[in-house]
């Protein structure tokens, strides 16, 4: 069945600003169980007749960085689990810490995929460690098409490409396979299905300071599936693609959210909200 186990919050905190571990918290009468980690570790769902339309467990994890590093420049990161297997969308910044390795070995998770939503060290930082890490079996590679961005005259463009593609063909060179984020790819994850819904053209946007704005943008739109739960991540497309996305009438709608650019203004616009109207969002700290 599905048992809504999703993590919506890297740690809950109570009215009084009191961080909440190992209780149970409700909200809309569904019950919640938080570890030290932040992590969901059980649910309790008081709407029984919900749980008949799948018997397939998802698992959405958002890691309490604060448990496994001092570093507050923690990046973006987002792993799931569907019937035993594992992605982590986006690996965060390295900080020498190892954290996110840390994190996955804590939880015993040593097989999984990778996915890299664009080329920014936030996202990617950590994707070479972990496969080189003898601990993990990394099965699949969904990375961003970093290729697109090669002939750009921005040496902190050039920077980040020259990082992508190390990570692209350490993976080839390991015979891993690799699938590129462009609009129709299709995969599934144990249970959880996923899909490209858009990827940006390269004129989306200016290139903006050291291509950062460009970078962004080039960030692919992905819905995630599993019966009638739909999870929309988007790594840090920023209002240009939201309107473009919006334009061309593509369905978003998702009852969890993850905002993109950490929550940012540059992005999560009005409109956007409205057409994905989820029931929970989150985001994490850049």
């Amino acid at each position: 069945m599905i048992k809504n186990n999703w993590l919506m919050f890297t740690y809950y905190v109570d009215g009084y600003g009191r961080r909440v571990e190992n209780q149970t918290i409700e909200i809309d009468g569904q019950k919640y169980t938080f570890d030290k980690d932040g992590i969901l570790i059980n649910t309790e769902n008081e709407n029984k007749e919900e749980e008949k339309e799948s018997d397939k467990e998802f698992k959405i994890f958002f890691i309490n960085h604060e448990r496994f590093t001092t570093s507050s420049n923690w990046g973006d990161n987002c792993l799931i689990e569907s019937d035993g297997k594992f992605i982590l969308m986006d690996t965060c910044m390295p900080n020498g810490e190892d954290a996110i390795l840390k994190f996955l070995k804590t939880r015993g998770v040593n097989k999984l995929s990778l996915y890299i939503s664009h080329a920014h060290m936030d996202h990617y930082g950590n994707a070479m460690a972990l496969l080189k890490d003898s601990y993990f079996t990394i099965e699949h590679l969904y990375m961003n098409k970093y290729g697109q961005i090669s002939n750009i005259d921005n040496s902190n463009v050039q920077m980040h490409y020259g990082n992508m593609k190390k990570i692209g063909e350490y993976a080839k060179g390991k015979g891993i396979p690799i699938t590129w984020l462009q609009k129709g790819a299709k995969w599934d994850i144990g249970s959880a299905h996923f899909e490209i819904l858009y990827d940006a053209p390269m004129n989306i946007s200016s290139l903006g300071e050291g291509g950062r704005d460009l970078l962004n943008n080039l960030s692919p739109v992905c819905m995630v599936t599993l019966g009638n739960v739909k999870y929309l991540t988007c790594g840090d497309a920023q209002v240009a693609v939201e309107n473009a996305v919006l334009n061309a009438g593509i369905d978003v709608k998702a009852d969890i959210w993850k905002m993109q650019h950490h929550g940012g203004n540059e992005a999560n616009s009005l409109n956007w909200v409205k057409a994905i109207s989820p029931k929970y969002a989150v985001y994490n700290n850049g």
